[in-house]
């Protein structure tokens, strides 16, 4: 399994001209709202319950750096 992960350091990552994040599930919102804190997030793909929990009243009031948009879908 290790020999198949692809992973990014942290200035990899905040060098990088875009950062795309697809997440699901609202128990990711701490995780989320962790990375768009930390300027490793400017792109958001997520399902529409994370989506409900990033507008929650606790997580709205902690405002993410920058400018981060978000896209959610709708899963059937």
């Amino acid at each position: 399994v290790e020999d198949s992960v692809i992973a990014a350091s942290l200035a990899d990552l905040r060098a990088a001209r875009r950062r795309i994040a697809v997440a699901h599930g609202a128990g990711r919102a701490p995780a989320v709202l962790a990375a768009v804190r930390a300027g490793l997030v400017d792109i958001l793909v997520c399902d529409i319950p994370l989506r409900d929990a990033l507008a929650a009243p606790g997580a709205a009031s902690t405002t993410p750096r920058g400018h981060v948009d978000v896209h959610w879908f709708r899963v059937r």
